[in-house]
């Protein structure tokens, strides 16, 4: 019997025909994770997210869909910047507590709130002590997805300890209109 990660992957693969498909479930959690198509080259966020939820919201059933929290759609270049190797990667086994968690979420909205003109930041921790989430801002209007991933791994990198940035999963930016219509196709 196919899990539900299983029927995802095999519904974006038939859909999209992506270069790559990444999905994640810590124990017990929901799915999130990406999906590397060069169909994304030039893409909003929104136009990206839409890609992937379509098919999704016509052949998967209720109970499969509420077990994704978040898909991403990347080009292949996008998904090498964000997970390149750093020189000295550590050990998988190094995890953060939660109130160490607490206080990295904290250190990240910081950073970003002293950069960007923000309307909304939410953070969530995996439970493998990781940190992922979104951020919305005017000052991602007309700048390409890659860009605006790019200012953001630049800014973390420059503010952040190299401990920290290991705990920092994915920021995924978004623009107020952007937002609106996720949020207006979401409900």
């Amino acid at each position: 019997m196919a899990t539900p990660m299983m029927r995802i992957k095999k519904v974006l693969e038939k859909e999209l025909h992506p270069q790559g498909i990444k999905l994640n479930r810590p124990r017990g959690g929901r799915i999130y994770g990406w999906v590397i198509s060069e169909a994304f080259e030039g893409v909003s966020a929104v136009d990206r997210f839409q890609k992937i939820w379509q098919p999704l919201d016509r052949h998967l059933s209720p109970e499969d869909h509420a077990r994704i929290s978040a898909l991403f759609g990347v080009t292949p270049g996008e998904h090498m910047k964000l997970f390149e190797k750093r020189p000295h990667p550590r050990p998988n086994n190094h995890r953060y507590s939660s109130r160490k968690l607490t206080a990295l979420m904290t250190r990240v909205k910081k950073v970003l709130a002293q950069e960007f003109a923000l309307r909304e930041i939410e953070l969530e921790r995996t439970e493998t002590g990781k940190v992922w989430g979104q951020v919305t801002s005017r000052s991602f209007t007309r700048q390409s997805s890659e860009a605006r991933l790019n200012r953001i791994r630049k800014l973390l990198e420059e503010r952040l300890s190299g401990d920290d940035l290991d705990h920092v999963l994915f920021i995924w930016p978004f623009t107020p209109r952007e937002r609106k219509m996720l949020i207006d196709e979401q409900g």
